[in-house]
């Protein structure tokens, strides 16, 4: 009975580590990643792309009028507000900041994407998650956090911590 508990356990430990792995390797991903610019006219012929990783390094894969090209990427001072796990308009009102009016971005609303005022963040990334056993937000936006801390997301909740710096996006 004590052997075959031990066994399950190793399963289970070995199906943990699995995907913490993979949530720490998509969480970098996430993290990293820049925004497109509001307006982009490019000179000469625009680079096609299906996603960041056709594009060259500092660059985002973004959608102006329905193409998607390779632009110059950035990190925003603005960010969208939380959601606070409320459903909003279960409808895809926009696809891409460049939809927005001035002041606003395209933000998850809880249940579809919507143009939404921006809050301030501060400059820099959060990096992967940090596991945490508590589900519990001890921030909501990078304002809630002192100094050069940014309100960053964990496995179930958010904390500030020290910023990132990157060289390029």
């Amino acid at each position: 009975m004590l052997q075959n508990f031990a066994e399950r356990c190793s399963v289970c430990r070995i199906l943990l580590l699995l995907f913490l792995f993979n949530h720490l390797v998509f969480s970098m991903n996430a993290a990293f990643a820049c925004h497109c610019p509001k307006d982009f006219i490019p000179i000469g012929p625009a680079k096609p792309c299906v996603h960041d990783g056709d594009c060259e390094e500092g660059e985002k894969c973004c959608v102006y009028d329905r193409n998607p090209i390779c632009a110059p990427a950035f990190f925003p001072d603005q960010g969208c507000p939380l959601t606070n796990g409320l459903n909003g308009l279960c409808a895809e009102l926009c696809s891409s900041d460049s939809e927005c009016s001035v002041g606003e971005m395209c933000c998850f609303n809880g249940c579809g994407h919507q143009c939404m005022s921006t809050v301030p963040v501060k400059s820099g990334c959060c990096g992967p998650q940090v596991f945490t056993p508590w589900c519990y937000s001890f921030c909501g936006h990078d304002s809630d956090c002192s100094g050069e801390k940014k309100c960053c997301p964990t496995t179930c909740g958010r904390v500030c911590k020290d910023p990132i710096f990157l060289r390029t996006c």
